[in-house]
């Protein structure tokens, strides 16, 4: 029989969680060690083992807090290509309008090699990958991961640099430009 979690025990994670998101958004994973986050959290570090597993489950449960505050819910749209790059471009773009913490946490995430690619990938897309190449509307050579992150790399590329230069008018026109350049790269011929 599982046990509910205590209030004190949710109230605990919520410490470790934002302790964890101020210092690594200050300084970087590689910048910030368990004991650090626990003094922050005013939590002793066997309590936060017991939350969580090490510093990488710390850190993905951290990006997932940012996303999870979020409003913005995406469900691919699989009727044609366009669409589909179109909704993803669309979403990423409002995401990180909407959370600027995400920009900086992606920065971070790209400055420190260590982590795997397999982190970026999101299986929900990487599941339309693979219907739409069924469908013969993505190049069925191409490796259905390195889709997603040739997706992922084309899009998130503005946000890599200070996305605020750009006026609306220059993000809209970029965010056509990606998406003609995403179907030109991966469209079935």
């Amino acid at each position: 029989m599982i046990r509910p979690q205590r209030p004190s025990a949710d109230k605990t994670r919520h410490k470790i969680l934002q302790a964890a998101r101020f210092l690594f958004l200050k300084q970087g994973f590689e910048g910030v060690s368990m004991q650090e986050i626990a003094d922050l959290a005013e939590v002793n570090q066997n309590l936060l083992f017991h939350h969580f597993q090490n510093k990488q489950t710390l850190w993905l449960k951290v990006k997932e807090a940012i996303i999870a505050n979020s409003q913005l819910t995406f469900k691919p749209d699989v009727s044609n290509l366009y669409n589909f790059i179109k909704g993803i471009v669309q979403y990423k773009f409002a995401l990180y309008e909407e959370n600027p913490d995400l920009e900086r946490f992606l920065k971070w995430q790209q400055l420190e090699a260590n982590k795997s690619n397999d982190q970026l990938i999101n299986l929900n897309w990487l599941s339309s990958v693979v219907y739409l190449q069924k469908r013969s509307l993505i190049d069925a050579t191409l490796d259905p991961k390195v889709v997603v992150l040739f997706l992922l790399a084309t899009i998130n590329g503005l946000f890599m640099y200070n996305s605020a230069v750009l006026s609306p008018l220059q993000k809209k026109g970029y965010q056509e430009l990606i998406i003609k350049s995403c179907l030109q790269g991966i469209i079935a011929k």
